[in-house]
């Protein structure tokens, strides 16, 4: 039987309204995710460019800034960071989730398309 020989039924038009509310919760997933990965990104690249040039100047959290190693003049080089950027386990949690929130969407807008409602999928750069 084909797409175009397949009635659907209030049945069916349920199970569509459910995949379709199943898509919109992982792509807001994904929305967070990906921005959770970009702030640790941002935070892990801010570290390592103030390593390589002023190691000194990285403040973490709340530590406090001891103000022999901060330069008056360019106060803007002295930076706290985020421990949590470091923390492995954190990075290694959200590309995870973030990978396993592709393959869900990607399985839901494939039932859609069988169903007749193809969807698009989250956009990758």
């Amino acid at each position: 039987m084909s797409i175009e020989d397949y009635a659907m039924t209030d049945v069916d038009y349920g199970l569509v309204g459910k995949t379709m509310a199943e898509l919109k919760a992982v792509k807001e997933r994904i929305a967070i995710l990906k921005k959770q990965a970009d702030d640790i990104g941002s935070e892990l690249s801010g570290i390592g460019g103030q390593l390589t040039r002023n190691p000194e100047k990285i403040w973490f959290d709340s530590d406090a800034i001891d103000t022999n190693f901060v330069d008056r003049r360019d106060y803007g080089a002295t930076r706290r960071y985020k421990k949590q950027a470091l923390d492995l386990a954190e990075v290694v949690k959200v590309v995870s989730e973030l990978r396993s929130c592709y393959t869900q969407e990607y399985k839901l807008c494939e039932n859609l398309k069988g169903m007749g409602f193809p969807q698009e999928r989250s956009k990758r750069d």
